[in-house]
């Protein structure tokens, strides 16, 4: 049929056909740029549908050489060991679903006509990413404006400890009655200046002494900017090596202990309104997707003859799963003088 001298069902199949030969490129490119995001998603997973990501937590080390459900030296025909170690948990998550349009009208089809018509596509399509993966770094962070009971879990309600996390439920366990959920915490009692690498220290160790394994420990510290500024402040000039851009990741990053310490504009206060620093172990903190819910989209449909436009969504659906929290491990309390 044709609608204002154009063919409505040629032009949303070439629409279509074009967006589905971009459509790889904007996993790969989704969480560019964000370091949060950019980290957690190394260690990606993809669920098949369901109605909930099953989560089996590693809640405490195995038992040691001798212990009961632990290892055993045995000589001959001795009997071996056959008590079982009781060390994993399981929980379910759900998956929390987002969707970014992508809209183009008629009168913008008809003033970019083709070839400029999808140029007009590769530039709303480019937005539309911009916009879903700044959205999702916010409930991320659990700084977002969305429904409460519709985001997925954040990072400040998975990582704290007895004191900040008190009264928080994660994956439907109360931490209160749950304690190993609860992570490493110290308390910035100064400014940073004074005690901060103290602390950032500390909370490290303290991280990798509770790690299911001897040989882990914090793979990314993320805090706010005044905070980066005022680590970066602290280091010789010598050890500042690593704050220019780093490659191609579109963002600038430190070093503690040899690992990638960033900052993230998004990165909340504490509930006392105080900076942050969180101590995050890629090993046990992932986001798991929806394989139909990885930046998916679908054809164009147009929405005539009462609307005069095409539309599309981007689609994403997943969770943040933690499968151990003692590895994790939050400074907070922090005050810096500006």
């Amino acid at each position: 049929m044709g609608v204002g001298g154009i063919d409505i069902n040629a032009t949303t199949a070439r629409l279509s056909a074009s967006l589905a030969k971009y459509q790889p490129k904007i996993a790969d490119v989704a969480f560019k740029s964000l370091p949060l995001a950019e980290h957690l998603l190394e260690g990606k997973e993809t669920q098949n549908g369901g109605l909930e990501i099953g989560i089996h937590f590693e809640y405490g080390k195995a038992n040691g050489l001798g212990e009961s459900g632990g290892a055993k030296l045995f000589n001959y025909y001795e009997e071996l060991n056959l008590t079982p170690s009781d060390n994993v948990k399981t929980a379910t998550a759900p998956f929390r679903s987002m969707a970014e349009p992508i809209v183009i009208s008629w009168k913008e089809s008809r003033e970019n006509a083709s070839p400029n018509r999808f140029k007009l596509l590769k530039q709303k399509t480019n937005n539309a990413v911009k916009s879903i993966k700044d959205e999702i770094n916010l409930v991320f962070w659990g700084t977002s404006g969305g429904t409460a009971s519709m985001l997925p879990t954040d990072i400040p309600t998975i990582i704290t400890g007895s004191g900040l996390g008190s009264g928080d439920t994660v994956y439907g366990l109360a931490k209160s009655s749950n304690t190993w959920m609860y992570s490493q915490e110290n308390a910035d009692s100064n400014e940073f200046s004074d005690n901060g690498l103290k602390d950032l220290r500390n909370n490290w160790n303290s991280c990798a002494a509770n790690s299911p394994s001897a040989t882990d420990h914090p793979t990314l510290l993320m805090t706010d900017q005044v905070v980066f500024e005022a680590y970066e402040d602290l280091l010789p000039p010598q050890y500042r090596t690593d704050s220019l851009m780093k490659g191609d990741i579109g963002f600038q990053q430190l070093a503690f202990k040899g690992v990638p310490f960033r900052f993230d504009r998004n990165c909340p206060t504490d509930v006392n309104g105080e900076r942050q620093v969180f101590l995050l172990n890629k090993n046990y903190l992932k986001v798991v997707m929806d394989t139909e819910g990885n930046f998916k989209t679908w054809p164009f449909t147009w929405m005539g003859p009462r609307n005069y436009f095409w539309a599309t969504q981007i689609i994403w659906s997943g969770n943040i799963i933690c499968t151990n929290f003692a590895s994790q491990g939050v400074v907070y309390g922090i005050t810096v003088n500006t």
